[in-house]
């Protein structure tokens, strides 16, 4: 007679089939079910994450836009403008104690920045100083560099380079001007100086906006000349605050003058 199994014998010799059998058994040895990961609350930005991911277009805009005038420039050449009448001539040579002689630039550096016109004008005064101007005047972004690559090719070295301005009698605001220590790597012989950029839309300290507006002035058709406006006086004894205040009087006159005799220059 067959032996008739009960129904909780039957299930305990049951096969277990497939892997959630035998992830059933498993669970069942090693005391019960794992306990199930909490589910992750879905990420809600903050303002000021929201705020910067607004920012980033505007952003990549302005970079772009950057880049692009860097390029436009520096590298892109630019057509010649209206050069317009000479009037760096009318320079004065007399300059209160200071009296002038012209000379010319070297022609390597005519040949580099090509302006339309040139002034460069040795000084001296009653008690000796020294002192040079230097006017470059171009319609094109060309006839201006980096000042500082000018002074070395001429053999001066930067001891100091700092933004200042400068208070000229009669104008209603101050002169943005680089003021610089410099050194001759040859003679050895110190200076100081100061320099400025004049465009249509303003004076400016540093050559790359002086550039821009330039760049700026061409596009929008404005037919107007730039200038590079470079004082120098060399040193008499060593006292560089000395020195920089003889600089001081020495720019003074010849911006006053200039205001007389070309006031394009400043305006």
């Amino acid at each position: 007679m067959e032996k008739i199994e009960r129904p909780d014998e039957i299930e305990a010799e049951a096969p277990v089939n497939g892997a959630l059998g035998e992830a059933k058994a498993e669970w069942e040895q090693e005391g019960g079910a794992p306990e199930a990961e909490p589910i992750a609350e879905p990420v809600t930005l903050t303002g000021s994450t929201a705020m910067q991911n607004r920012m980033k277009l505007p952003m990549a805009v302005l970079l772009v836009f950057a880049i692009g005038m860097a390029v436009a420039v520096n590298v892109i050449k630019q057509p010649e403008g209206a050069k317009g009448e000479p009037t760096l001539h009318k320079l004065s040579l007399n300059l209160g104690d200071w009296g002038g002689q012209k000379y010319e630039m070297d022609k390597a550096s005519l040949d580099e920045l090509k302006p339309d016109e040139y002034a460069a004008i040795q000084y001296r005064d009653n008690d000796g100083n020294s002192g040079d101007l230097t006017i470059i005047a171009g319609s094109h972004t060309g006839a201006f560099h980096n000042p500082e690559v000018c002074f070395r090719a001429q053999q001066w070295e930067f001891t100091e380079n700092a933004a200042s301005s400068l208070a000229v009698p009669g104008m209603d605001r101050e002169i943005p001007i680089k003021r610089v220590g410099l050194n001759h790597r040859i003679t050895g012989q110190k200076a100081v100086g100061l320099y400025f950029y004049k465009t249509p839309y303003g004076l400016f300290a540093d050559t790359t906006p002086a550039r821009i507006w330039l760049f700026f002035a061409r596009v929008l058709g404005v037919q107007q000349k730039s200038y590079f406006v470079r004082v120098l006086v060399l040193s008499s004894g060593g006292n560089k605050e000395k020195d920089f205040e003889t600089l001081e009087q020495f720019a003074i006159e010849v911006l006053e003058s200039t205001r007389e005799t070309n006031p394009e220059l400043l305006n």
